[in-house]
């Protein structure tokens, strides 16, 4: 990290003045509900986890009476972070202990402009990453009627073997990160005759595999389907399963590989100015926000103070356009942002004072 021309001087008058006269974010209160078994577990241990998972549970509903329209994977993202940071304080109000269970209600304070920053940031977040290996899981939906025996461990097998190849690292189903790969897979079959004593089917299989990020964005989509003709087996070969299994998967990441190859084009350095600071805590809460927060910067490479105002030269993973709409209204200790203008390279912002 480079730093220069820090003038510090006007920025410690200042902070006298702007703590005395900055409003702070509008307190929100939520309930939350936490629950953990008992049995055959110490009761200290139960405690712990209810009120965890009571924490865990205020976080989401402070979150939902933020952002309402907020979806299920962003406020389950969220919670996978250290989500404790939200909370300002709180109170257990309710406790029950059961030979089954434990049980603790809590009132919490959530620091609502953090919570709220961070969810704006969520929404805009793209899930690709533009550096590094991408991982997925593999999920299987397999709708094979009565048929049994139906191969789907290999299927799944081929499925991975083609994204490992290009490149993605394959990780466990639902360990809640990266990208969600969703194979859904019907089969159909007809009786149609006999021929040499054995029954005839006409067998119909349809896969339809889709990748959709950790905020449920649906990022791709291919659908294959095979038809066989078989003696004695409702299901087509295996072969012919896994062939359309590679195409669909070969077309998939051939999408995802053209979104990474565009992130990536906008990682060329871009420089944020923001004038109108009054303080040095502005600045503060400014390069906490850019460089441990906020996504859609890979990093913070230099920071350049002045009098009133700062500049960060930063790393974006995502168009500057649709960057700059995610800092545009954002609130800082008393102010919002407000985008001025887009250049090539550059983003203009001004902290406006927030008046009752």
């Amino acid at each position: 990290m480079n730093c220069k021309g820090l003038k510090t001087a006007p920025f410690l008058i200042a902070v006298i003045v702007f703590l005395a006269l900055a409003s702070p974010a509008l307190p929100l209160t939520v309930e939350g509900v936490g629950v953990a078994a008992s049995r055959n577990v110490a009761a200290t241990d139960a405690r712990d986890v209810a009120l965890w998972n009571a924490l865990k549970s205020a976080v989401a509903n402070a979150a939902k009476k933020i952002d309402p329209v907020s979806n299920k994977n962003i406020v389950e993202r969220l919670q996978k972070e250290n989500y404790t940071s939200y909370i300002k304080s709180y109170k257990i109000i309710y406790e029950l202990s059961t030979r089954e269970e434990y049980k603790v209600i809590i009132e919490a304070e959530i620091d609502s402009l953090k919570l709220k920053n961070r969810l704006k940031g969520l929404k805009y977040a793209s899930p690709l990453s533009s550096k590094g290996k991408q991982g997925v899981s593999i999920r299987m939906i397999v709708d094979a009627g009565e048929n049994s025996g139906f191969p789907t461990a290999a299927i799944r097998d081929e499925i991975a073997s083609v994204f490992r190849k290009r490149g993605f690292e394959v990780k466990g189903a639902g360990d809640g990160s990266g990208i969600v790969i969703t194979a859904k897979i019907k089969t159909k079959s007809k009786k149609t005759g006999v021929n040499g004593g054995k029954h005839l089917y006409h067998s119909l299989v349809t896969l339809a595999l889709s990748a959709e990020g950790a905020d449920g964005q649906t990022l791709a989509e291919s659908r294959k389907s095979t038809y066989e003709l078989r003696s004695e087996s409702a299901i087509p070969t295996t072969t012919k399963i896994k062939q359309i299994a590679k195409a669909a998967s070969r077309e998939i990441v051939a999408k995802l590989e053209k979104r990474i190859t565009i992130r990536r084009s906008f990682s060329s350095p871009t420089l944020l100015t923001f004038s109108g600071l009054t303080s040095y805590l502005e600045y503060e809460k400014l390069d906490s926000m850019l460089s441990n927060s906020l996504l859609g910067i890979d990093s913070v490479m230099q920071r350049t103070l002045g009098s009133d105002r700062v500049e960060f030269e930063v790393a974006l993973n995502m168009a500057p356009g649709e960057f700059a709409q995610i800092l545009n209204g954002l609130e800082i200790g008393g102010h919002s942002l407000y985008l001025e203008a887009i250049y090539p390279g550059r983003i203009e912002y001004r902290l406006i004072p927030q008046y009752p």
